[in-house]
């Protein structure tokens, strides 16, 4: 997502676009306080990529019990260079129909990567939106990388993919979207949201979110939030935004700030209820939820379509996760995804912090409109957790998926689902990998891996999530079926 991982406020930007500039790339969110590595440009999410760099040296994965014998992975990419941070959702028209998300490094710098399945995930086809980056072509638009995906499916069979799209020199940088109505074998020509050409203002790690609810008066509906970085250069504050379209996503209002006087904030997660309630969750704290610094979750929400909005509500605070994980090298954050029961409107937000001895997935809810929040659930495991993504079912059943390394005994990656049908206790973590890979393999010196991952329910409500994998030596995004 945001790729803010500089010395400063700024790097702690632009979390999903990471691009290698020789060994000094953009990796995904981080903490102003965390040390700039000569791999990392914390500025964008988005790392350079340089081949030269590349190597799927660094040890392989292992195999290890426990796994259902009746789940299969697959490699949605399959690219020699890499692809990671990634996002998924399923067609509610046709559940064959999947499309998916990445940064994609396969010709060389980060471009806005697709992924898609029209025969319920045995097979995938995958490439780059085009009129994004420099070279495929240049129109509309001329940046030197993009990434930070999100897609999301309208109720109408139209899927929506945005993207953030920057110059290496941090002046230009856009909120991007296009849309598909051939689940992702096509693409419209992207449009902006939101632009900016100075160096004191950066947006970064955007996410979208679609108003399917048929009883709402803002039927149809698309919101994009994201995290604009606001200051001199190296040295900035942030807001969290939201502009919103009635028209499919070809013109979008002016964003309207969510977050209030300038701060640490970042990893705004837009979705909606039954209503047509909009709901927004995102992460503050002095090192912007991240490094172990204490952070707060708040939550804000508009009942009228997103013009206006309530004032944020600090619905829990916690010790961020540090950046990298002890055991490994790549960066971490704190961000929140949100969800709501489309059956009773509880609204829920779920995020990784620091526990005891270990990293965590913690769960909270409210039955108030965000109003007020429960205690957290911690989910079970004896290992650390992150990158989490979650989803409600139509019929109230909440999964909640992350990387979790409690499946070996080193700290190899694996990927796991839980689930609840009340909001109060969760299943024990259900293994979705058939096989444990090493993040060394990623691409970036073991360093990015990407800033979260995406998770799809199909029609009967059973978790598809899409995660970076490097079992085969190579980033590449893998999915559950």
């Amino acid at each position: 997502m945001a790729w803010k991982r500089l010395a400063t406020r700024r790097l702690i930007a632009l979390s999903a676009l990471v691009g290698l500039v020789g060994l000094a790339g953009f990796a995904g969110p981080a903490s102003a306080t965390r040390p700039t590595h000569r791999l990392v440009d914390m500025v964008s999410g988005v790392v350079r990529f340089d081949p030269r760099l590349y190597s799927s040296a660094g040890g392989g994965a292992s195999s290890i019990p426990s796994v259902r014998t009746l789940l299969t992975n697959v490699n949605t990419t399959n690219q020699a260079n890499p692809q990671n941070e990634t996002t998924i959702d399923i067609n509610p028209l046709n559940p064959k129909i999947r499309v998916g998300g990445i940064n994609d490094y396969r010709f060389g710098d980060a471009n806005c990567g697709f992924t898609h399945s029209s025969d319920g995930g045995k097979t995938w086809t995958s490439g780059i939106l085009l009129g994004v980056t420099k070279g495929h072509p240049g129109a509309p638009f001329d940046y030197d990388a993009a990434g930070d995906p999100t897609v999301f499916y309208g109720d109408n069979g139209t899927v929506y993919y945005g993207c953030l799209a920057f110059d290496r020199s941090f002046i230009r940088s856009a909120m991007l979207i296009a849309k598909s109505t051939d689940g992702g074998a096509t693409w419209s020509t992207p449009v902006a949201v939101a632009q900016s050409n100075v160096n004191t203002l950066f947006h970064d790690k955007e996410m979208i979110t679609v108003d399917n609810s048929p009883a709402s008066p803002f039927h149809g509906r698309v919101y994009m939030a994201w995290t604009e970085f606001v200051g001199p250069p190296d040295n900035s504050m942030s807001r969290e935004v939201i502009s919103r379209s009635k028209d499919g996503g070809a013109t979008w209002s002016k964003p309207v700030v969510l977050s209030g006087a300038l701060a640490n904030v970042e990893g705004s997660h837009p979705v909606v209820g039954p209503d047509g309630t909009v709901y927004v969750a995102w992460c503050g704290g002095p090192s912007i939820c991240e490094n172990t610094g204490a952070g707060t979750i708040f939550v804000t929400r508009s009942s009228d379509g997103g013009r206006t909005w309530s004032a944020p509500v600090p619905a829990v605070n916690f010790q961020s996760v540090p950046s990298p994980l002890p055991g490994n090298n790549f960066r971490l954050n704190s961000f929140p995804i949100a969800a709501v029961n489309p059956v009773n409107g509880d609204v829920y937000v779920s995020y990784p912090g620091m526990g005891r001895l270990h990293t965590n997935i913690y769960f909270i809810r409210s039955s108030d409109q965000g109003k007020t929040w429960s205690s957290p659930v911690k989910m079970k495991a004896s290992e650390d957790q992150f990158f989490q993504y979650m989803r409600v079912s139509p019929t109230g059943t909440i999964w909640l998926c992350y990387y979790d390394q409690h499946w070996n005994t080193g700290t190899l990656l694996d990927y796991s689902c839980a689930s609840s049908t009340d909001g109060v206790s969760f299943t024990k973590s259900m293994r979705m990998t058939t096989q444990s890979s090493n993040p060394a393999s990623d691409g970036f010196g073991g360093q990015f891996i990407g800033d979260y991952s995406g998770l799809a329910l199909d029609g009967g409500g059973h978790p598809h999530p899409l995660w970076t994998d490097t079992r085969t030596g190579n980033a590449d995004a893998w999915t559950a079926n």
